[in-house]
């Protein structure tokens, strides 16, 4: 099945909406004392680093605000230079990057969904069938 730009679009807020869920009052302490969020978050932002690179350069120019070339370097960034990146820096984009990154990619959702697709809190699988 070929994926139109709407799915990545979800993709993205659907993990944003878990990031938000996991980073739910946690300073940056309890996400360095926190392996397993950690982690889980960082693959969160894998995702939407990797599915904002499916979003057309037409698209992000209707949201110029939006860093899209970091958005897309952080997975890099997270892939190849794990080792120096820092807690401090993960909690920033899990908590204020992706806030700002949310209703512009929210506004893409909703000019490229079809009636019958889910709005992106509804369960991911409902959206894939």
């Amino acid at each position: 099945m070929s994926r139109g730009v709407r799915h990545f679009l979800f993709d993205i807020l659907e993990h944003i909406r878990r990031c938000e869920h996991l980073m739910a009052g946690k300073s940056v302490d309890d996400l360095e004392g926190d392996f397993a969020t950690r982690m889980a978050v960082e693959r969160a932002i894998e995702i939407i680093s990797e599915a904002s690179r499916h979003i057309a350069d037409a698209d992000k120019a209707t949201e110029p605000d939006q860093p899209w070339r970091n958005i897309a370097d952080i997975g890099n960034r997270l892939r190849h230079a794990y080792h120096l990146t820092a807690v401090e820096q993960i909690h920033f984009v899990a908590t204020e990057g992706l806030a700002a990154l949310k209703p512009a990619v929210e506004r893409l959702y909703q000019k490229h969904k079809r009636p019958e697709d889910p709005w992106p809190d509804a369960a991911s699988d409902a959206f894939r069938k």
